[in-house]
């Protein structure tokens, strides 16, 4: 057993408590001293509820970005092609979590468990904010996973626990995967090796924005989706609405702009290369 909670579980007992707040529960106290199996006991007016906390984003997923791949050629990125399907990691979440669920009652002296999901830290653009099709896919997986949960909650980068189930409000729902019409949805995680800055000096500043959409792509790895409808269509990859701002040098009082036609003249000159489809 762990001696002390991760700061992803501090946060997510925090929301457990301020929904607990807002309901019909009295004055919510957590059990001081408890942090695991399940990792959270509040003691309420209608008794104890002990909640286990879990991340949805698989670490079949996480890993990607923190993976030790080949070294990129100069000039060029790389694409990892995530599906966006957390209704698929919500499921697998659910049943690993209600296997245990025997145990969090006899630990907790409560028949009151929930379950909270929550997005990740290690792969913050995943699920951080959640889109409303990403909570009704999650609704979804909590009505239709056979489980002994009494409340799912899901958890975001907002702060704020949202209901994806009740036992006593249990629905069939379906999905409407009229969404896959132009390709499954992806998370693309891109990496980009631009080589060595040429014309700044090192006391000096630059704020440049590199058009990445004219960057080859030199690796592309596609994920395989859990979802068969998924497997059916290809991944409708993503590209940055903006491109990121990038900084180099150190800010100083004598920092100057440099021009980026004279930092990136390999970037801007080339024609935009055909893509991976």
């Amino acid at each position: 057993m762990r001696a002390q909670r991760t700061t992803e579980e501090e946060v997510a007992v925090r929301a457990v408590g301020e929904f607990l707040c807002q309901g019909d529960y009295g004055e919510p106290a957590e059990l001081e001293g408890w942090v695991d199996n399940p990792d959270v006991i509040f003691l309420t007016k209608i008794g104890r509820i002990a909640c286990e906390i879990a991340s949805v984003v698989p670490d079949t997923v996480i890993r990607w970005y923190f993976k030790k791949l080949p070294e990129l050629p100069i000039g060029s990125s790389r694409e990892i092609v995530i599906p966006r399907e957390p209704h698929q990691w919500a499921m697998n979440i659910i049943r690993a979590k209600n296997k245990k669920i025997e145990r969090y009652r006899a630990r907790s002296k409560s028949r009151r468990i929930w379950l909270l999901i929550h997005s990740s830290d290690k792969a913050s653009g995943i699920l951080n904010p959640a889109s409303p099709q990403d909570i009704e896919l999650l609704r979804y997986s909590a009505h239709s996973v056979p489980h002994n949960f009494k409340k799912i909650l899901f958890l975001d980068a907002s702060g704020n626990a949202v209901e994806l189930f009740d036992h006593k409000k249990r629905q069939k729902i379906s999905v409407n995967y009229a969404f896959l019409k132009k390709g499954y949805p992806t998370y693309v995680h891109r990496e980009v090796l631009l080589g060595a800055i040429s014309g700044l000096s090192a006391s000096s500043y630059s704020e440049v924005e590199v058009d990445f959409s004219k960057l080859h792509v030199g690796d592309r790895i596609i994920l395989p989706p859990l979802d068969e409808k998924y497997s059916a269509v290809g991944p409708l990859i993503s590209v940055a609405e903006e491109n990121p701002k990038l900084t180099f040098g150190k800010v100083s009082d004598e920092s100057e702009y440099i021009d980026p036609s004279l930092v990136f003249p390999e970037l801007y000159n080339q024609s935009n290369p055909k893509r991976d489809e």
